[in-house]
């Protein structure tokens, strides 16, 4: 594994880390939680697909 590939992996889960961390975050407020936090869930998966097929993994 070279330096570059590293990065890109690194960079990829530091985008894939936040944008999981932001979503939670935004579904803890008051209301119905658990279809928010489905409807995440199925989010970040999405986010995570189209992550794999940008950068052909």
């Amino acid at each position: 594994m070279n330096a570059r590939n590293f990065a890109r992996g690194m960079g990829i889960g530091m985008v894939v880390g936040s944008a999981i961390g932001m979503t939670i975050a935004a579904t803890n407020k008051k209301g119905n939680r658990q279809k928010k936090l489905s409807k995440t869930i199925r989010t970040v998966g999405d986010i995570v697909e189209n992550l794999g097929n940008t950068f052909n993994m």
